[in-house]
This record gives C-alpha cells, sequence and structure tokens, in this order.
C-alpha cells in the first residue's frame, strides 16, 4: 500500500481510481 502512495506521489496521481487503472496498466 505504501509503495501505491509513493506511485501516486510521483505520478501526481490523486484520485485512488486513477491511481489504480494506471497500477493495473503498468503491471
Amino acid at each position: 500500500e505504501n509503495d501505491l502512495v509513493k506511485m501516486m506521489q510521483v505520478s501526481g496521481i490523486h484520485d485512488i481510481m486513477e491511481c489504480k487503472k494506471f497500477f493495473m496498466k503498468e503491471s
């Protein structure tokens, strides 16, 4: 979960749903 928060900060993504979409695409 902490890594997810870091990725959000680095990517400038503040919306959790957008972050999950982004994370799924990257995986």
